[in-house]
């Protein structure tokens, strides 16, 4: 039987990326997350993750314009809060 598909970002090069989708998958399965959500989340993180050195915080106005449509930004904002990544640029919430 072929291993079960996985999103790409839980087995990224990029070790901050990995560790990133790996703490939302846990993050959303302790808020009762649907799989789509967390899939859209995993989405979001490689949107603003991917290639960004290590440790350079996430600013919050780039969670709002450039992950695909149907990211739960709310969602990708909680996950960078709590990795302590996002960098609120913004005086609105998202």
């Amino acid at each position: 039987m072929p291993p079960r598909w996985q999103h790409p970002a839980l087995t990224a090069e990029d070790p901050m990326l990995r560790a990133a989708a790996q703490h939302a998958w846990q993050f959303g399965q302790a808020r009762g997350w649907s799989p789509s959500t967390t899939m859209c989340v995993f989405d979001g993180l490689v949107t603003v993750l991917e290639r960004r050195p290590a440790g350079q915080r996430v600013l919050l106005s780039e969670v709002r314009s450039r992950p695909h449509r149907w990211v739960s930004r709310p969602r990708l904002a909680e996950v960078l809060t709590d990795l302590d990544l996002l960098d609120g640029d913004s005086a609105t919430a998202t």
